[in-house]
């Protein structure tokens, strides 16, 4: 099952782990995540962007912004839960398309 997990860092922002938990590598790969109600003023074309509930309120996944983290580093992220199935699998299916499609 296809669940990613969403961190708030120690800045407060958001953050979706994109890179599986128990795969071995010294980083992981994060997309920004926004409130919907706080997200900041920079445009997002729609085609750039996921929006999905979590924790009752409208998550904004900005899937454009990726970054690399040391996984030690991540240890001092807050971890706020899960994206459901589906959503996890939009964002990645975007990811996918974003990196591979030929259209």
């Amino acid at each position: 099952m296809t669940e990613l997990r969403v961190f708030q860092d120690l800045k407060d922002r958001l953050w979706v782990e994109i890179t599986f938990p128990s795969v071995r590598v010294s980083r992981s790969l994060f997309v920004r995540a926004f409130w919907e109600d706080s997200r900041p003023a920079l445009p997002f074309p729609r085609d750039e962007i996921i929006t999905t509930e979590f924790q009752g309120r409208r998550l904004v996944i900005a899937f454009v912004i990726v970054e690399n983290r040391r996984r030690r580093s991540c240890d001092k992220f807050l971890y706020l839960g899960v994206l459901d199935t589906d959503s996890s699998r939009n964002v990645l299916n975007n990811l996918l398309d974003l990196l591979a499609y030929d259209g």
